[in-house]
This record gives structure tokens, C-alpha cells and sequence, in this order.
């Protein structure tokens, strides 16, 4: 696969992954409101390079469970039983409120933990790498995954950037989208793993 296909799926795929409200994009919100662009900013390159690190280690793992095996008939249960089983939670969790941290001293190495404790972000990951590897025969070399990684940075960025930008009109909107929010992600993560079941 040419490089530049490698970059769009990994700017599209964390995209999808990185635009839902979540810890990471609440928190950028709210110090983007409170603290200036900035700050929220240099929390939003912690999580940025925390994101890079899961999906290479989604990579990793994939690339491992590939070579380990002839068969990819367990790879493929996985890859139909993890979205639905998380779709079904997500689609009947409530949608609590989240309250928004008001602390000022917001920061990089603050960013890299709210993203670490984040294990539905790596989970997205470990699903989105196995469903890659198998459908798009993304080549696990040196330079295939240093594009992939510059394009997790890019799309991941280019996201809290917008959330930073637009933090204030967002928050108007948070509770309408907040009480929405998991049943879309239950409806997407269901659908895609019909999707694999049917082929």
C-alpha cells in the first residue's frame, strides 16, 4: 500500500475515534474556556502522543496475533464480537453529566494521563487495527508505521483544536449531546460489527 493511503486511514480512522465527547475532549473544552487556547493546547499534545502510542501498540499486537496464527478466524470473532459487546454497553449506559475540571495548571505530561486512563480509546484501537490489517493488508514495516503515527497526530490535534476553538458554542450544546451521545456510539460500533458478520 502507497504511503498516502496509510496517512488518510490514519487521519480518518482517529477522526472517528477522537471526535465523541470523552475525559480528554471535555477537559480540553473546559480550559480552552477558562485557561485560553494555549493551555488547552499543550494538554491536547499530551494526549496526542498517548493516542500515537496506543495505536501503534494496537499495531504491535495485531501484526502479532497475524504472524502467530495461519488461521484469522478467531481475529475475525473478535472483530465481530468486541464491537457489539461494546455497542450493546454503550447503547444502554446511561449518559451521565460530566462535570468539567475548573483546575488551571493543565499541561502536557496532564494530557498523556487523561488519555491513558482512557481504555476505551485503546480498546477503539486494538478493534480498528485488527479490522485494518485484515481488510486494507496495511503492511506492518518501519516506515508504514511511522506514517500511520504522524497521521494519529495530525487528525488527533486537528480534533481538540476544534474542540479548543469552538469550546464556547460546544458547551452550550453539551447536555443536548451529552444525553445523545452513547447511543450513537452503541449504534456505530453495533452496525460495524454486523457489518463483519455478514462478510
Amino acid at each position: 500500500m502507497n504511503l498516502l493511503p496509510i496517512l488518510f486511514i490514519a487521519i480518518l480512522t482517529t477522526i472517528i475515534g477522537a471526535l465523541p465527547f470523552g475525559l480528554v475532549n471535555l477537559t480540553v473544552l473546559d480550559v480552552a474556556h477558562n485557561s485560553g487556547k494555549k493551555v488547552a493546547m499543550n494538554l491536547a499534545h499530551g494526549a496526542a502522543w498517548t493516542e500515537i502510542l496506543f495505536g501503534l501498540t494496537a499495531m504491535y499486537l495485531a501484526g502479532f496475533m497475524h504472524n502467530a496464527t495461519p488461521s484469522l478466524t478467531y481475529v475475525r470473532i473478535l472483530a465481530i464480537a468486541i464491537p457489539i459487546a461494546l455497542g450493546v454497553l454503550f447503547f444502554f449506559k446511561k449518559s451521565k453529566h460530566k462535570s468539567l475540571p475548573t483546575q488551571k495548571n493543565y499541561g502536557f505530561l496532564k494530557g498523556v494521563f487523561l488519555n491513558l486512563i482512557s481504555v476505551q480509546v485503546f480498546l477503539y484501537w486494538m478493534v480498528a487495527i485488527t479490522y485494518l490489517t485484515k481488510c486494507c493488508n496495511l503492511a506492518l514495516n518501519p516506515l508504514n508505521i511511522a506514517v500511520f503515527g504522524l497521521g494519529i497526530l495530525i487528525a488527533k490535534m486537528g480534533v481538540l483544536f476544534l474542540y479548543a476553538y469552538f469550546s464556547a458554542p460546544i458547551l452550550l450544546k453539551s447536555d443536548f449531546l451529552s444525553r445523545n451521545i452513547n447511543r450513537v456510539i452503541g449504534t456505530v460500533l453495533i452496525f460495524s460489527g454486523l457489518l463483519q458478520l455478514i462478510k
